[in-house]
């Protein structure tokens, strides 16, 4: 009971907001999902325990189904958060944020029966949060609801998240968690979160800015309506991947380039990072990060 009047204390006196409503769904950008999706298809058997001490007991049921979790390398979590942070910092409308170090990316898999009430983020580090779907089982009953209070309204308000979409919200301000049990074997999300930079005691501030230029995630759909922002982006990776067939074909004499395990290239499969297509029943490495360095 105490908890939840320390959360309802929290969304009151956290006054600064970012964002009209406190939240969107958005694609997540293809380069960074490519990069998850390999290095959790190669790994996903190595889940441990996560320990819950001082993690805010009541916010999730792990007494009665045992949360799990996977700790990608030190290296590959960084870039992940660094990459997703530039995102998170287009969707506020520009102003730079950290990511403090006790709150380092994770991923977590939730089992059936799992539950996460409604509740607020710690106010000195989580001014901004996503979530990424990164698997789900493919037997869930019901969709396992995402459930999040609109700061402009005060109404909730439920979205679905499916493998390879990410949500942006205010987890310090808006009262956010999940609508009922999981009914399905597995639900895995990637977790990241940020504050502005060297800043924090961001949340004493009585005021609102809004982005001037709404967010666009550097996800290229295979069609786009006249007049989209993405075609620009949409023309110029055709004319990188154009240049690359160029020199491709003008390179056949060397014969094929070697190309890392587990992957293939194929006409049927989306094309990523210049090509180069993931396909885990080939995979045998640890992972395979296709993010540019």
């Amino acid at each position: 009971e105490d908890a939840f009047k320390n959360d309802g204390r929290r969304a009151e006196y956290v006054k600064r907001t970012f964002t009209e409503h406190g939240f969107a769904k958005f694609p997540a950008p293809r380069a960074i999902w490519a990069s998850i999706q390999t290095y959790y298809y190669n790994n996903r058997k190595g889940f441990t325990r996560e320990e819950w001490a001082g993690k805010g007991l009541f916010k999730v049921n792990w007494w009665e189904v045992e949360p799990r979790t996977l700790e990608p390398p030190w290296e590959l979590k960084r870039r992940w958060e660094d990459l997703l942070r530039v995102e998170a910092e287009k969707w506020i409308g520009g102003m730079k944020l950290e990511a403090p170090h006790q709150n380092k990316i994770g991923i977590r898999m939730y089992q059936e029966g799992a539950k996460l009430v409604q509740h607020t983020d710690r106010e000195s580090t989580h001014a901004v949060s996503i979530i990424i779907n990164v698997d789900q089982s493919s037997e869930i009953a019901e969709p396992w609801m995402f459930e999040i209070i609109d700061h402009a309204t005060g109404t909730p308000v439920q979205l679905e998240l499916k493998p390879g979409e990410m949500i942006f919200y205010e987890s310090a301000r808006c009262f956010h968690g999940r609508s009922g049990a999981l009914k399905g074997a597995y639900y895995v999300n990637l977790f990241a979160h940020y504050r502005p930079w060297a800043y924090e005691k961001w949340f004493q501030e009585d005021r609102q800015t809004l982005p001037d230029v709404p967010y666009l995630p550097e996800y290229v759909e295979e069609s786009h309506p006249p007049g989209d922002p993405k075609l620009a982006l949409d023309t110029q990776r055709s004319a990188t991947r154009s240049a690359k067939a160029t020199d491709q074909k003008n390179s056949i004499n060397r014969g094929p380039e070697p190309h890392p395990a587990g992957w293939s290239q194929t006409d049927e499969q989306e094309q990523i990072s210049g090509g180069a297509t993931w396909n885990p029943k080939n995979a045998k490495a640890d992972y395979f990060d296709p993010l540019p360095r």
